[in-house]
């Protein structure tokens, strides 16, 4: 079977942007206060008109992750409330839910990454976005269980791994390390237990010198 799924995000990002492209000047006169943008290209024209020129450049200059963390939650809410995004009947919402992105927390954080780097003369990297999105999505509705199937597909041997110990400690001060979780051993997988989903690993480092205490040949990773 054909796979129509590089499509379908293609399709989504025409439907979602638009066909405009964002300029450096356009027309603000109708982005008044209640104005609730159609397109993710009408909400950047929009940022770019109503933000000042101070505003835009404190956050052209963070770095993308410290931008979105910073702007997440006090105007990441304003946009999810004042476009309609948390209740989803503005045609924004609408735009971003036929792109297959449903979560308003989601939209907030597409917009405000994107503006971000066409500020810094980036590409938007739409398709990414919602390819990461839905990446994402899957992992949080995945069980525990999948989950540590998945670790384990995708740990190999010869890998080099963190991991937590708790069968004994040499020292208390191992202990409180262990406590405060920062006493992690670094090893090698060297084997696995595909029925018990466990690994079998060779000490590099711990948080001692004198080693770790275990007492069982496999180790499962925390």
């Amino acid at each position: 079977m054909q796979n129509t799924k590089p499509l379908r995000i293609l399709l989504a990002v025409v439907f979602l942007y638009g066909s405009a492209t964002l300029v450096a000047q356009t027309n603000c006169d109708k982005y008044h206060n209640s104005y609730v943008p159609t397109s993710l290209n009408d909400a950047l024209n929009n940022l770019n008109c109503k933000w000042s020129n101070s505003q835009k450049q404190a956050f052209k200059h963070l770095t993308e992750e410290d931008a979105i963390t910073q702007h997440q939650f006090k105007m990441g809410s304003a946009l999810r409330n004042k476009w309609g995004l948390s209740v989803g009947n503005s045609e924004l919402a609408r735009s971003f839910k036929a792109a297959g992105v449903s979560q308003a927390d989601a939209m907030s954080t597409i917009i405000l990454t994107s503006f971000h780097r066409k500020l810094n003369g980036k590409s938007i990297g739409l398709k990414a976005q919602i390819a990461q999105y839905e990446m994402l999505k899957k992992e949080v509705l995945m069980s525990d269980e999948d989950r540590e199937q998945k670790a384990f597909n995708t740990t190999k041997v010869g890998d080099k791994v963190l991991f937590q110990y708790d069968y004994d400690f040499i020292s208390e001060a191992q202990e409180e390390k262990y406590m405060d979780d920062i006493c992690l051993a670094t090893g090698v997988v060297t084997g696995k237990n595909a029925t018990k989903l466990l690994f079998q690993v060779r000490l590099v480092a711990s948080c001692d010198t004198a080693g770790i205490v275990i007492g069982d040949i496999y180790k499962k990773i925390d």
